[in-house]
């Protein structure tokens, strides 16, 4: 089992970009080949498991490291274009910016009112201490009904 898993973990590091793997290699083999000595002593279940995760973190690696051989992204022709369409459609349609901007307000701003009641009365509950204890006492008597004004 542990050479299987070794041998695979090594041709998953040949993927890896040269100045990684030359730097890395020795030491992810050397530390998966001891923890799975370690997941040995635990049963068939532990090595399984043990060379399941360490596969899978290696290849999990892999776009990463190559994303990182490559330096950083840039946004070319995606997010920063989209974002200037959308100013630009937002600027010769001045009425629906207007309109979706009402529109966004307000549902925005009732949202939040509707939040403050619900958490004022229900979230928080009242402001009494035990207020599972408060009762409200009525009286019903049928020979004297209730005036009404």
């Amino acid at each position: 089992m542990t050479a299987v898993t070794l041998a695979v973990l090594r041709a998953i590091m040949r993927l890896y970009p040269a100045r990684f793997r030359d730097r890395f290699a020795a030491d992810v083999v050397a530390s998966v080949r001891l923890e799975l000595e370690r997941a040995s002593l635990r049963g068939r279940t532990a090595s399984l498991r043990t060379a399941a995760a360490a596969l899978a973190d290696a290849l999990g690696g892999l776009l990463p490291e190559h994303g990182a051989q490559r330096g950083p992204v840039h946004f070319h022709g995606g997010l920063i274009d989209d974002v200037r369409h959308g100013i630009r459609s937002l600027r010769q349609a001045p009425t629906f910016t207007t309109v979706a901007l009402v529109v966004l307000s307000l549902g925005i701003g009732a949202g939040t009112a509707i939040f403050s009641v619900v958490d004022a009365l229900v979230l928080r509950g009242l402001p009494f201490d035990e207020p599972d204890r408060i009762v409200a006492v009525l009286e019903h008597n049928p020979k004297r009904p209730v005036r009404t004004r």
